[in-house]
Order: structure tokens, then sequence, then C-alpha cells
């Protein structure tokens, strides 16, 4: 959701879970294949309805072949590769954030501050 704000597709103080995620499909989001997944797509996790908890997980794509997402298996932010965590036993639904057509297809680190109960 940070993210989202931060570059501008949801309003300041919006916040959720991956059942808000899903409930955003066809208007904030757009479901694509796993094939068409780019850098600053989306995952989620997980079965619409039943998401929440341990039960849901999202992250965002730094590329085709990789991800950024928060782990607790790693203490806090990872990237991962996309064959080492979509092989658990949840469902992967893919998305695009609407009006995000012109993707940054570079690989080079996108760097946002995002200001969180006022700290940077």
């Amino acid at each position: 959701f940070f993210a989202m704000i931060a570059g501008g597709f949801l309003s300041a103080g919006s916040m959720g879970n991956t059942e808000t995620l899903f409930g955003m499909s066809g208007t904030k989001l757009k479901e694509i294949s796993r094939g068409d997944v780019q850098r600053g797509d989306i995952f989620i996790s997980g079965t619409p309805g039943g998401s929440a908890g341990s039960d849901g997980h999202t992250g965002i794509f730094l590329s085709n072949g990789s991800f950024i997402h928060c782990s607790y298996t790693h203490n806090g932010i990872a990237v991962d590769t996309n064959d080492a965590y979509m092989s658990t036993r949840l469902p992967h639904h893919f998305y695009r954030i609407v009006g995000s057509g012109l993707a940054n297809t570079d690989s080079k680190p996108q760097m946002v501050t995002l200001n969180v109960d006022g700290q940077f």
C-alpha cells in the first residue's frame, strides 16, 4: 500500500491487506497472466475471501524473475526468485496496477522515500 501511495495510485492514508487488494481487481488492479509479468506488477497469494493472516501474501516484481516482499523468514524485506517462493501451498494471482502502462524495465533500483507517522 505504501508503494501504491508513493506511486500516486492510491490516496494518502489508504491501507489494507490481501483481501483489500483482491477487492481492487477490475478497478485499481488488472489481472494478468504469469507470462505477462514485468517490473512493477504485483502478486497476491491466497484465495479471495480467505486470504487473511497467514493465508495470504503479496509482493512487487522487480523483473519477471524476481520480486521484493516482506518475509518473516528473512526477518524483514527480501528479494526472492519466483521459483523459490512461488512453489508454496498458496494459489498465486498476478496483477498490473491500472494506469501503470509505462513500466520501468531497467534493472536499476528505484528509491522512494515514504513518510510513515511523521518519520522518514
